[in-house]
């Protein structure tokens, strides 16, 4: 029984423009400098790629050993800074796959979408049974939308959220 799994943490590259986010994630992964996140990409058993989504460049740090599979201080500090993330982590053993999806709403800090879905899928999708599929339809198209909305809501990806609020690369 372990509680140490992957986990996968995706931020906007201008998160790390924060003083106290670089800091947090340098004490996590070691004593970088915020080019070096920029610049190289490290894929050890704990590092970091560069991606792209919408023009927006957005880092995804790794860390096949995460307790719980979670970045717990990080997320906290990204929530209290407002900055946009995706986490995923793998399952393992009796632990279910899980994604946390944090939008700040910079008008109202009140209605941020802090949303997370345990998933039953290695891969990180959703799934539902042929069985359940039929019930639901059954029941009728609604039943089968609620089901959606309520399982895996519509969010904007992390590119989308910072075109939308005027957080784009400067």
């Amino acid at each position: 029984m372990s509680d140490r799994f992957a986990g996968y943490l995706t931020i906007p590259v201008w998160a790390l423009e924060k003083p106290e986010v670089l800091e947090v994630f340098k004490d996590y992964f070691g004593p970088f400098s915020a080019e070096s996140f920029l610049t190289e990409n490290q894929v050890d058993e704990q590092g970091w790629t560069l991606e792209e989504d919408q023009g927006i460049k957005l880092i995804k740090f790794h860390d096949y050993q995460a307790r719980d599979g979670q970045f717990e201080d990080l997320e906290e500090l990204l929530v209290q800074e407002q900055v946009p993330f995706d986490r995923v982590s793998d399952h393992q053993y009796e632990y279910n796959a899980e994604r946390v999806v944090f939008r700040p709403d910079l008008h109202n800090p009140e209605s941020n979408h802090y949303c997370y879905y345990p998933l039953v899928e290695l891969g990180g999708d959703d799934m539902v049974s042929a069985r359940e599929l039929r019930q639901m339809l059954d029941k009728g198209l609604e039943a089968v939308k609620t089901w959606i909305e309520n399982t895996s809501p519509a969010y904007p990806s992390i590119g989308e959220w910072c075109k939308a609020t005027e957080f784009e690369e400067k």
